[in-house]
């Protein structure tokens, strides 16, 4: 082997080494930027609030099978987000964020009059959901992560879908649309 080609082979097992190490360290392998932490930052707490919500209506008697269908949804779904988010930030050794809230947000909800619930928690839903496609879509955006960009389009589309199925349940309840 003449020293050029001895030279090649340790630069492509240079760079192979270095590829394959990269690919170990998810921190490497998904470049990330301020935009994507502070998005992960912000809906832990932002998709705790909704869950409260949803708990708080679940909690309650006499609520619409569809209603509580929804509202099971998004306590679901935005639990897996947040533990997907915290995992994510915690794997590039970045600060996790506390999901509780703070009880105001449940007792605010348990406060409303059982014939008025639904309709307050549809419509505050609806707005609540507003803001975080709002939050969502700065990261497709501007986000450079691939795994927070992914997750917010999925929000994007979810929280969409189910902005339009409070729609239908506050008309089909005689109370117009949310917006």
């Amino acid at each position: 082997m003449t020293a050029r080609s001895t030279a090649a082979a340790l630069g492509a097992a240079l760079t192979l080494t270095v590829s394959a190490c990269a690919a170990d360290d998810p921190a490497a392998v998904d470049d990330h930027n301020q935009v994507d932490v502070m998005f992960a930052q912000m809906m832990i707490p932002h998709h705790a609030d909704a869950i409260a919500m949803s708990q708080a209506l679940l909690d309650a008697d006499g609520v619409d099978a569809e209603v509580r269908d929804l509202a099971r949804s998004v306590a679901d779904s935005q639990s897996q987000e947040n533990t997907r988010m915290n995992d994510w930030l915690g794997a590039r050794e970045l600060e996790r964020v506390d999901d509780t809230v703070p009880e105001i947000t449940a007792q605010d909800l348990a406060a409303v009059p059982a014939d008025e619930l639904q309709e307050v928690f549809l419509r505050q839903m609806t707005v609540h959901h507003e803001h975080g496609v709002q939050m969502a879509d700065r990261v497709v955006t501007d986000g450079s992560s691939t795994e927070m960009v992914e997750l917010a389009a999925g929000m994007v589309a979810a929280q969409t879908a189910e902005i339009e199925q409070m729609d239908v349940l506050l008309a089909a309840s005689g109370t117009g649309e949310s917006s």
